[in-house]
């Protein structure tokens, strides 16, 4: 990688790691880390010394070591283990949501008072405001169609983070040490200097951020239920689905930590893991119905997703050929697979 390539994309780290540090500090608490409370401050002089820092680095930025041949992975693997991640999420929200059916009732038409209607705004900005409207109007008794599809919007887009997040890639290893051959002394000692700072907030080891994330994902599981008109409390769903599926969920967000680095580790640069927006009008160049009667042509405008169902991956290249090439294309649920559903 160039010199500006490798300092934009330094850049670019430092844009994400506010956001990135903010979730960080949820899931922090989560696992009851101590650092989360200064996660904020510790953002702050991030930015600092990095202003400081890339002075030095200017001359000589090091470029990550070459992982060794028996280590690295290739866009292939990626695409094979997102496959099988995709596969896994599906069956297991299938089950999931057939077993919160069976356990409690629901009641369609809850949609009234503040906090439901805030539950129902949270809940929107995730899966799609569409998805949210449907599962607050169809019955779900019978055929739980959708509280499947809304596990599995919930589950990926959750997983979609995890699979390219910066606290999930290795911490350390990420960053590399400089080639004291090839760089300045002051170059070498700037660059281990911001490898320190960065990694700082990289305290969460695998057993943790998988825990973190488990119960973040039941959280999110649990408003699901309840904007879908389940007749129990926010506790009551955690606890059931913590109970049930603590394991399963754990082991999802395994896979997604394995995919981020592979990521990291790939000789294809440029490789980032991908979901498509609710609302999103239908292309099939870059997306697949995962609910093709075969009977539409869905390439029109009047064609919206509903919501994702699986994640996806593409590949960006810089320079002469810049451009973005999908490796796996996402699947999605368009709007019309309410069509058929019991009112």
């Amino acid at each position: 990688m160039s010199l500006t390539d490798r300092v934009a994309a330094l850049e670019a780290e430092l844009k994400a790691k506010d956001t990135e540090l903010a979730e960080m500090k949820r899931l922090s608490s989560q696992a009851k880390s101590a650092n989360s409370a200064s996660a904020r401050d510790d953002s702050t002089v991030l930015t600092q010394e990095f202003s400081n820092l890339r002075a030095l680095l200017a001359n000589c930025i090091p470029d990550r070591p070459a992982a060794k041949a028996s280590t690295m992975s290739s866009s292939n693997e990626v695409v094979s283990a997102l496959r099988k991640l995709n596969s896994d999420i599906h069956q297991d929200a299938t089950f999931m949501a057939e077993s919160m059916a069976d356990s409690f009732g629901f009641e369609k038409g809850r949609e009234n008072g503040n906090s439901e209607t805030a539950l129902f705004q949270q809940v929107g900005t995730t899966i799609g405001a569409g998805l949210v409207h449907f599962l607050g109007t169809k019955s779900h008794s019978e055929d739980p169609i959708l509280i499947q599809i809304a596990f599995q919007a919930y589950i990926s887009r959750y997983l979609c983070w995890l699979s390219t997040a910066w606290i999930a890639s290795g911490g350390k290893e990420r960053l590399g040490t400089a080639d004291q051959s090839n760089t300045t002394q002051a170059a070498t000692a700037a660059w281990n200097a911001l490898s320190h700072i960065l990694s700082k907030h990289l305290q969460l080891d695998d057993t943790q951020l998988c825990f973190a994330a488990a119960s973040k994902i039941i959280a999110g599981l649990a408003d699901i239920l309840l904007v879908a008109g389940c007749d129990a409390t926010r506790s009551q769903l955690c606890d059931a689905l913590k109970q049930k599926f603590s394991e399963k969920i754990s082991l999802l967000a395994k896979s997604s930590m394995r995919i981020n680095r592979l990521i990291v580790n790939s000789m294809d640069r440029g490789l980032d893991v991908m979901v498509i927006k609710p609302a999103t009008v239908f292309d099939s160049t870059c997306m697949d119905d995962e609910y093709d009667d075969g009977e539409h042509d869905k390439n029109t405008a009047n064609n919206r997703v509903l919501c994702p169902t699986d994640m996806g991956l593409r590949q960006r290249s810089k320079g002469v050929n810049a451009g973005v090439r999908i490796l796996l294309k996402p699947k999605i649920a368009l709007e019309s697979v309410v069509d058929n559903l019991d009112d």
